[in-house]
């Protein structure tokens, strides 16, 4: 009897456990269908591939557009260009500028300067910045004046040379003082001459601010060439620690999180951090910079969605026009970084004298000539270069001010003329012609000749056939004197003879360097010059060309919005750093002084266009061929991790490579899934918990059966 109960007991514990597991199997098909409550809460991840790895994490030391890009991410500066470029508070909330009179009126000590009566500081010269408060370094510590007095100093004076990343700013700091924990005031004056002078550019000082508590007892020196960048501590919205102990070769990543003290609320519900201060809300919680060593693998993540965003190639911008990937948006716009491509001659007169390609190997001295670099410019079709190696994704270049910023961009005039002499070897005007400015450089191969038979550049064989492009030409007598006359050699016969035959030195990686260099090999020669291409690794052309070692080169150079930046970089004053063209004019130099210190807007326009107009009748000194566009691809699509990615077009601050400062970009995306709705019970969930339903009832039926059956066999 006791046993028989036993048996119905486990039939029943039986039908419970077939119950339960049929319910189970029902919920557990329904919660696979309907989304899960906690989407919301993981990690919300932004993704961006890289055709580059990170070089350095040290601002000082990187100078590749990851570099800035991931320093970016962590440091910030005291102003930086919002998605149209415009000047927007950041560690600095305001700032006003005065003179030495008024900075001694409010306490300001002069005593100790090179100019040290307050009445030697003009108007413009003296720039003072108010700090946000309530902000944190990522380590949790407030950032005050000294923060911005540490880094400002650092690099100023003996250390100018030393500390060469922000000298187109540093060059005119003379000294950064302290008001108080949230007041600074940074004195400008020429950094050779120590003469007071006004800068237009004090919204414009790019340089990211650094924690001055993490440098305690380390050496100027150290800071400037060995530190690693380790930790990262900034203010910024991200922070990348622990940072891998290699930096990263293609093929790798790097993961940047959430900087806590970023945007944060205290005990006391009050919104802290520089990101709580402008109520910037980043929903970003992991930034991966993924880094590609050949970009069809970078592709394929980006049609798969393993990649939000990524700049791509004119090649894969046109076929993944071409395919139209599901939830991919192409975007084609100028980069907010100035970009331009350049192709120059090393025109520094004092360069060694040696290259490196063979021993002995002289600088060819007809490289300095002004008729070999105007017909070598005018031999140049731009339009070709933008159309067949840009793919048409590119506009013909006049000076290093690209026209994505169009407040400062300028353009040729045709109601000016333009005259470009040639002398003789006595220093006299032998030739000469004239065009509209806007005409004076175009594209012309009968002008190109033309100037190198008035400046007494001979063919090799006496005749140009036209056909062999092996022919070239060399020096004649009359060019020797020419070139003895301007001061390019010491005597008629150290230049006779000499044929123009320059190598041209280009970074192997770039392939549109390559396809630039075989063009201008093939069109030169028919003005018979003669360039030999030289391919070369990353690490070389930075030896080879800053260093002078080359006759020519393939390069390329970005900056901020503000004008100062990039005029900069042809003055005399680069020459020990930032000039890889040897430029050594007085007449530019004045210029870039003119616009650097010229306080009204339209007067500062004025020496910034003449600035523009020099490069571009320069020739081939600091020829700027063309205007890249940057191609970007980013999924926003539905079913895409991000949305609200903004019109890169109209407002192209907010491409991805932007890298002065925070990213405009990341205030705007929004994680799409942040409040997910639960759809509609589908058909298929309630057809399965259906099923499991019946099925569980069906087996309870069963065993009350066979309970009752067992009962009346007992009875």
């Amino acid at each position: 009897m006791l046993l028989g109960i036993d048996r119905e007991f486990d039939i029943l514990r039986r039908t419970i456990l077939s119950f339960s597991i049929a319910l189970l199997f029902g919920l557990s098909a329904f919660q696979a269908l309907v989304p899960n409550a906690s989407a919301a809460e993981e990690a919300r991840i932004f993704y961006i591939g890289m055709g580059e790895s990170v070089t350095s994490a040290n601002p000082f030391v990187g100078f590749y557009e990851s570099d800035h890009l991931f320093c970016s991410y962590i440091y910030d500066e005291l102003i930086f260009p919002d998605e149209d470029g415009k000047p927007t508070p950041n560690l600095a909330k305001s700032w006003w500028y005065m003179d030495g009179d008024v900075a001694a009126s409010l306490g300001s000590s002069f005593v100790g300067l090179h100019n040290d009566s307050p009445s030697d500081w003009p108007l413009g010269s003296i720039w003072e910045y108010n700090l946000t408060e309530n902000v944190f370094w990522n380590d949790g510590e407030p950032f005050t004046a000294d923060d911005v007095v540490f880094t400002m100093n650092i690099q100023i004076g003996t250390n100018y040379i030393n500390y060469w990343a922000f000298q187109p700013y540093t060059k005119w700091i003379y000294r950064c003082e302290k008001i108080n924990d949230l007041k600074v005031r940074i004195f400008f004056a020429d950094h050779s001459s120590h003469v007071p002078t006004p800068v237009a550019w004090g919204t414009s000082i790019s340089i990211p601010i650094m924690p001055a508590h993490k440098f305690t007892g380390l050496s100027d020196n150290y800071i400037a060439w060995n530190w690693t960048g380790r930790p990262t501590v900034g203010t910024g919205p991200f922070v990348a620690n622990p940072l891998p102990k290699d930096i990263p070769y293609l093929g790798e990543s790097i993961t940047l999180e959430k900087n806590p003290f970023y945007d944060f609320i205290n005990e006391t519900d009050t919104r802290l951090g520089l990101g709580g201060y402008y109520n910037r809300t980043i929903q970003i919680d992991k930034l991966v910079m993924k880094f590609y060593a050949e970009e069809q693998p970078l592709i394929l993540d980006l049609k798969a969605r393993k990649l939000d965003a990524s700049e791509v190639a004119p090649t894969n911008y046109f076929a993944l026009k071409e395919s139209k990937p599901a939830g991919l948006t192409l975007v084609l716009t100028y980069s907010p970084t100035v970009y331009s491509k350049i192709s120059h001659f090393n025109v520094n007169p004092n360069a060694s004298g040696y290259g490196v390609f063979s021993w002995p190997y002289q600088l060819n001295p007809t490289r300095l000539d002004p008729a070999l670099l105007r017909a070598t410019a005018i031999a140049t079709n731009k339009s070709y270069i933008c159309e067949a190696i840009f793919k048409g994704l590119a506009t013909p270049g006049v000076g290093i001010l690209s026209p994505v910023w169009p407040e400062f961009y300028w353009t040729p005039p045709h109601d000016k003329m333009s005259t470009f002499n040639i002398t003789d070897g006595s220093g006299n005007v032998k030739w000469n012609y004239t065009l509209p400015l806007d005409e004076v450089m175009s594209f012309n191969l009968s002008l190109a000749n033309e100037i190198l038979d008035e400046a007494g550049y001979v063919w090799t064989n006496g005749v140009w056939s036209g056909i062999n492009h092996n022919t070239s030409r060399k020096v004649g007598p009359e060019a020797a004197d020419r070139l003895v006359n301007m001061g390019f050699v010491g005597n008629a016969s150290a230049a006779l003879n000499k044929t123009l035959e320059f190598e041209d030195v280009y970074e192997i990686e770039v392939y549109e360097d390559k396809d630039t260099s075989e063009y201008l090999t093939s069109k030169w020669a028919k003005i018979g010059v003669k360039l030999i291409q030289k391919p070369v690794n990353r690490g070389a052309w930075w030896y080879i060309v800053p260093g002078f070692q080359s006759n020519f080169a393939e390069t390329y150079w970005t900056g901020d919005p503000d004008p100062n930046y990039l005029l900069y970089v042809p003055t005399s004053y680069a020459m020990d750093g930032w000039n890889e063209f040897g430029t050594k004019n007085t007449t530019y130099d004045h210029y870039y002084d003119m616009q650097a210190s010229s306080m009204n807007l339209d007067e500062r326009k004025y020496w910034v266009d003449k600035c523009q107009e020099w490069q571009y009748l320069s020739g081939s000194a600091m020829m700027v061929t063309c205007y890249p566009k940057s191609c970007f691809a980013y999924n926003d699509q539905p079913g895409a991790r991000w949305v609200g990615w903004g019109n890169w077009t109209q407002h192209p601050g907010l491409a991805i490579d932007h890298y002065w400062g925070e990213t405009p970009l990341f205030y705007h995306i929004k994680w799409q899934y942040e409040t997910p709705q639960p759809p509609p019970f589908p058909f298929a969930t309630v057809a399965v918990i259906g099923v499991s339903a019946v099925v569980a009832a069906f087996a309870v039926l069963l065993a009350m059966k066979a309970v009752k059956t067992r009962k009346m066999k007992e009875i």
